[in-house]
């Protein structure tokens, strides 16, 4: 009796296995219609900053730049060629310490167009604020809108150039000297 219980026991893990891979094999087959792959995404539809300088130094948009000269060159390189007509409603520059006085200035196109270069028309005004700033509103050629805004704020440096004449170190000993005798001199003649 003890064979035929062991032999009914093998017998049904024997099914039991026989069912069990019968079902794997089945739920692993490939069905007959696989779905497409997904579409590819959508074309972007913006464009975006490549990088972005005034007299060479590389800013963002969270920073304000210091002792910019009074003649700054500003760099922007996109990812798509600029469209030229929009150019003028997107950028705004002005003066911020000279109640928000407008800036007029020259574009220049490079690298095909995909990068901008704008410097004042002329010299800016010495130790006073200045916002620079590209909105969205800038397309690219094929129609794209920017991505995001190019902001920039600096504050120019002091005038370098002499503001008195110089003089020589013998004439400047010599109008001390001149100007201690006379003082002295006039201090003694009020007594």
């Amino acid at each position: 009796m003890r064979t035929v219980t062991k032999s009914k026991g093998a017998f049904n893990i024997f099914c039991f296995l026989l069912i069990g891979l019968t079902f794997f094999f089945v739920q692993c087959k490939k069905p007959a219609n696989s779905p497409q792959p997904p579409p590819p995404p959508p074309a972007s539809l913006t464009f975006d900053v490549v990088t972005r300088s005034v007299n060479s130094i590389s800013f963002n948009s969270t920073q304000s730049l210091y002792g910019i000269n009074n003649n700054p060159l500003i760099q922007i390189f996109f990812s798509d060629k600029i469209d030229k007509n929009s150019v003028s409603s997107a950028v705004a520059y002005y003066n911020k310490s000279q109640s928000s006085a407008t800036v007029s200035f020259n574009v220049s196109y490079q690298n095909g167009d995909s990068s901008l270069l704008i410097s004042p028309s002329a010299g800016i005004s010495y130790l006073n604020e200045y916002i620079f700033s590209v909105s969205t509103l800038l397309k690219s050629a094929s129609g794209k809108t920017l991505a995001g805004r190019v902001d920039l704020d600096f504050f120019t440096s002091y005038d370098p150039s002499s503001k008195f004449p110089a003089i020589s170190d013998d004439s400047l000993l010599t109008l001390v000297q001149k100007q201690t005798f006379k003082y002295f001199w006039e201090f003694q003649v009020l007594e």
